[in-house]
Parts: structure tokens; sequence; C-alpha cells
């Protein structure tokens, strides 16, 4: 007999943003694994994690996103952002990519970051979740 393997079900990020929400309102995991048609399992394994998705939430991340990826260099684009603020706001000029990832290797190499790739993926991804503080 052949195994059929179970579909996953993804999780909006909103979604988990309720879970934990409902639980602080004083819900019980079984009544929220009814409610949201998950097993316990999940639910237990969101309001074990719920400080991420909270902190991912009032940093002003998408709502609508699946999975929260966390950043592989955090400093890296923290110092990335304030560089970028107090450049274009200062000087009213416009930054492109190639200068953005020539800024990105010299602070990858101050940081310490010795395997950091200033590739168009990574500028790419540091436009589109960084817009919310750029």
């Amino acid at each position: 007999m052949e195994r059929v393997a179970k579909k996953r079900n993804v999780i909006s990020l909103e979604t988990k943003y309720d879970i934990i929400q409902k639980s602080k309102e004083g819900v019980t995991v079984s009544k929220l694994s009814k409610d949201f048609n998950l097993a316990t399992s999940t639910i237990c394994t969101i309001l074990a994690e719920k400080e991420k998705y909270i902190q991912a939430i009032e940093e002003n991340a998408l709502r609508d996103r699946k999975r929260l990826k966390m950043s592989t260099y955090p400093k890296l684009e923290e110092a990335m952002a304030m560089w970028f603020n107090q450049t274009t706001n200062n000087t009213n000029t416009v930054i492109g990519g190639q200068e953005i990832l020539e800024q990105a290797t010299k602070y990858a190499i101050f940081l310490g970051y010795d395997n950091f790739k200033a590739s168009n993926g990574w500028l790419e991804n540091f436009r589109y979740y960084k817009k919310m503080k750029i």
C-alpha cells in the first residue's frame, strides 16, 4: 500500500497573529484548534514562537506573508538602512543599486561577515523587506 503525503497547510502571519491575540484573551488551545481548523500541536508551536511573530507585526512586516524568514545579516541590514536613510534624507539624492551594493560590501567587511556576497538577490530582498523603514 502506498502512503499518501498529507498536504501542508501554510498559515499566514496575520492568522498566526490572530491566534496569539485570541490566546491572550483566554481562548483555549482546543478551541483555537477548532476555530482555525488546525492541529493542536500547530497551535502550540505558534504560541511557543509568539514573540517572533509579534515582533514581526510590530516591525511592520507584511501580514499576508506565509513564512517569517529572519535575516542572515541583521546588523548589516540595520547599518545599511541607517546609512540609506541618512544619505537620502540629508542630500535628497537618488542612490543606485550599485552604490548600495558597494556600501554593503564595506559594512560587511567592517562587521566581520566574511561570507557575505553583495548580489542582486540580496539587493532586491533589502529593497523589498526594508521599504517600510527606508
